[in-house]
């Protein structure tokens, strides 16, 4: 899964200076308004709040007016349907905490044979790290006989119980951050937005192409010989619609991992969502970041292991406990 384009850095910059004396009260008002109404939206999925802080300056949040909040869902774009429900995986098990006991949890074959054994999840309902590249983790559904609010193998499904902070930097950018202490392993939500078929976003200009993510977590992206996928391709594109992980920006050494799960549709249809996980410990107050581009560094390793160069020793983006 990657950020597109891969040059361009996806923080939201502003040229304004910070303004004299008390600023616009309208700005002020803006930003508390969208806060309100993103909250009062998320909470429908019993989801926490949105907090919206400008320290800084006194800009408002840059988004069109037009921007609807998104908590947990797509909206798809015209031409593009769902497959049909009857052909989602379901489990009859009240406890799903193995593939021996529940039919989701299945052993999954991915890229040079991997395998995903036993849940993605821990008890505690923490990511577990053992999810290899290129492969999707299989949620539990709403056809499964399990409850989803108590299932463990749901865990990018269950309501966002972290406070989120959407605030102004000083380098003239905007961030993400957690009101609360966070665990590792925590998983804080998933990318939401429009869904088009990654054609169209091939053909956007850079500046529209800056909101876009590529849905190509079950894709063999680190293996330039790898075939492309039976099914369609399809990226997120935040612009106009999506969530709080719209703000997060890039680092080198992230605190956040993203991983590809699918519930509410079939596996391989690519139109799984992109989750995102703490891979460490991260304090209260602490900026949430993530890598844009993992499997570039991926790639240096497949081409080095693989004979195509020394390549660099960089850190792989595969998943470790």
């Amino acid at each position: 899964m990657k950020k597109r384009p891969q040059a361009l850095s996806f923080e939201l910059r502003s040229s304004k200076k910070p303004a004299l004396g008390g600023g616009h009260p309208h700005n002020k008002a803006k930003r508390q308004h969208l806060a309100t109404r993103w909250s009062e939206i998320a909470a429908t999925s019993g989801a926490a709040a949105i907090v919206i802080t400008n320290e800084v300056d006194d800009e408002a949040l840059p988004i069109d007016d037009d921007f609807t909040y998104l908590e947990n869902d797509y909206v798809l774009d015209s031409g593009i349907e769902k497959p049909d429900e009857g052909f989602l995986i379901s489990c009859t098990c009240t406890e799903c905490n193995s593939s021996e006991a529940c039919s989701c949890i299945q052993a999954s074959e991915a890229i040079d044979g991997a395998e995903l054994t036993g849940s993605a999840y821990t008890q505690e309902g923490l990511f577990a790290f053992n999810v290899p590249s290129g492969l999707e983790v299989r949620e539990c559904n709403k056809l499964c006989a399990c409850k989803l609010e108590q299932c463990k193998n749901c865990m990018s499904q269950q309501p966002r119980d972290v406070a989120i902070e959407v605030f102004k930097k000083e380098q003239l950018s905007w961030g993400v951050r957690a009101l609360v202490d966070i665990e590792m392993g925590k998983v804080l939500g998933v990318h939401t937005g429009l869904l088009i078929r990654r054609t169209k976003a091939s053909a956007f200009r850079e500046e529209d192409a800056f909101f876009c993510f590529d849905i190509d977590g079950d894709e063999n992206i680190a293996d330039p010989s790898a075939s492309t996928p039976a099914h369609d391709q399809f990226t997120v594109y935040s612009k106009n619609y999506g969530n709080w992980t719209r703000f997060l920006n890039h680092s080198c050494t992230p605190n956040l991992k993203v991983y590809s799960c699918v519930h509410d549709t079939p596996p391989g249809h690519g139109m799984g969502f992109v989750s995102f996980v703490a891979n460490q410990d991260i304090p209260a107050q602490t900026e949430l970041m993530f890598d844009y581009d993992p499997l570039a560094t991926e790639m240096v390793v497949y081409l080095a292991e693989n004979g195509h160069g020394k390549g660099k020793k960089k850190r792989k983006a595969k998943a470790s406990p």
